[in-house]
């Protein structure tokens, strides 16, 4: 299932880097709408905005139009001043579009591993691309994997994951060196709320038209032929603007309780995450440890509920969506008008996903859609496997949202730790480091304590 949930976000990514439209359009809007797709071949983002959605905004049924708009408002995104606030809190360079997606080695669209005659990238791996963070490799799984004490599923710290795992830790402690916090990472997460708010309302003008075409100017796409946008591709981008705005909705709504000050330590030189700090701070302890006293205020403390319980028919709508397109892509025959040029690309490389992955991703996100309003509901890819009962209902969580305050007032913590957690320890060593007692983080402690009436757990 990861394997299928980094590929399907490859492609999602793929789509969103590599897509833009120009159909000439009928009657009045043809010059401004031929205009669009000129100034995209010309690389002018700021020209195709204007060209696109002078005739979108008089006329919101035009499709074309439309997804023009939205596509050179999200090429402008990265550059915009929210994008590079975030990215000066991270120590990273501001966004330039052109380099990202034309450089001549690393760029979006001139990626050096092209299908020939072609430019689509044979596989996606976010590190190759000329963007932000891309010293990172699989930052979320190194923390879970060192949480969970697997090792740190690294057995050497030459890993991915131990690489992964410090360069988090580099980064939080740049953020804090530059006056940040988690309140102020927060509100420049917030500052995009209106962008995406829009941009969901134009992908849904898209939608409605079931016969969406859209070819990519050569210029821009730096291809031999046209490439076509489906309504296929459409769908997945909708998921993930949904999917983004939901999240800006659980920003909103909780108070994460959870701060980065307080949970970086400098081992040898070297910053990290002192798990025993993070884990005191997500519970709400106000514990002392190695120095640093967290707060009293337990992580997803409810600070108003309306905030996500109006997340809930939107959420829905984005794994429906993200389904519709999983179904599609794995339909066959890529000449068909329900299937997509940037899927069938990403087919020809050695190690595509099948179309059984995609109907068994597409069946996970309807199960999971679906307990939106049918309640628990089993995930059957967890069952078929022989492996856990999973259960899951998001009816439940979106209307009556969890509050880690009443689930440590209940409970008395939300994570734990093994007794003989020693946290940190020295990686100087590649002996020290193998030799150290690293422990596992109580994870399944969170599933029962804070979430046991939308996710349940059991080995069958």
């Amino acid at each position: 299932m990861k394997k299928i949930a980094v590929k399907c976000i490859g492609l999602l990514a793929i789509v969103f880097g590599l897509t833009s439209c120009s159909l000439l359009g009928l009657g009045g809007s043809e010059g401004t709408i031929e205009a669009g797709s000129t100034a995209l071949s010309e690389h002018d983002f700021t020209e195709a905005e204007s060209q696109y959605c002078n005739v979108y905004n008089d006329d919101n049924t035009n499709s074309e139009a439309a997804f023009g708009c939205f596509f050179a408002k999200a090429l402008m995104l990265p550059e915009s001043d929210d994008s590079a606030s975030l990215l000066e809190l991270a120590g990273e360079d501001p966004v330039i579009m052109e380099q990202a997606l034309y450089s001549p080695d690393d760029g979006l669209v001139t990626f050096k591993h092209l299908i020939e005659g072609g430019s689509f990238p044979l596989t996606f791996n976010y590190s190759d691309f000329n963007l932000p963070f891309r010293n990172f490799s699989s930052p979320g799984q190194a923390l879970v994997k060192y949480m969970t004490g697997y090792k740190f599923a690294i057995e050497v710290p030459d890993s991915e994951y131990f690489s992964d795992y410090l360069n988090f830790g580099s980064l939080l402690n740049t953020i804090i060196l530059n006056g940040g916090d988690s309140s102020s990472v927060e509100r420049r997460l917030l500052a995009y709320s209106d962008e995406l708010e829009e941009m969901e309302a134009i992908l849904a003008d898209v939608l409605t038209d079931e016969a969406f075409l859209f070819s990519v100017p050569q210029g821009f796409a730096n291809t031999s032929v046209e490439p076509v946008v489906r309504r296929t591709d459409v769908l997945a981008l909708s998921a993930m603007v949904k999917t983004a705005r939901v999240l800006i909705g659980l920003i909103e709504g909780y108070d994460m309780g959870i701060n980065i000050e307080d949970v970086v330590r400098t081992i040898d030189g070297v910053p990290q995450i002192d798990v025993a700090l993070l884990v005191a701070d997500i519970n709400g302890s106000g514990a002392t440890i190695n120095g640093v006293t967290v707060d009293s205020i337990p992580a997803l403390t409810l600070i108003d509920s309306s905030k996500i319980q109006e997340q809930k028919t939107r959420m829905i709508e984005a794994l429906e969506h993200a389904q519709s397109a999983l179904e599609l892509w794995s339909s066959s025959g890529d000449s068909s008008a329900e299937n997509s040029d940037f899927y069938g690309a990403h087919r020809l490389s050695g190690d595509h996903i099948s179309s059984e992955d995609y109907e068994n991703s597409a069946d996970f996100l309807g199960e999971v859609s679906a307990s939106g309003s049918a309640g628990m509901t089993q995930l059957s890819f967890f069952a078929n496997r022989g492996n856990f009962d999973v259960r899951i209902n998001l009816e439940n969580f979106f209307d009556n949202p969890p509050d880690g305050t009443s689930a440590v007032n209940e409970f008395g913590s939300m994570l734990s730790l093994e007794d003989s957690y020693n946290d940190p320890v020295s990686y100087s060593e590649a002996e020290e480091y193998e030799n150290s007692t690293l422990q596992p983080v109580f994870i399944e402690a969170f599933f029962r304590n804070f979430g046991e009436d939308f996710f349940t757990v059991e080995n069958l």
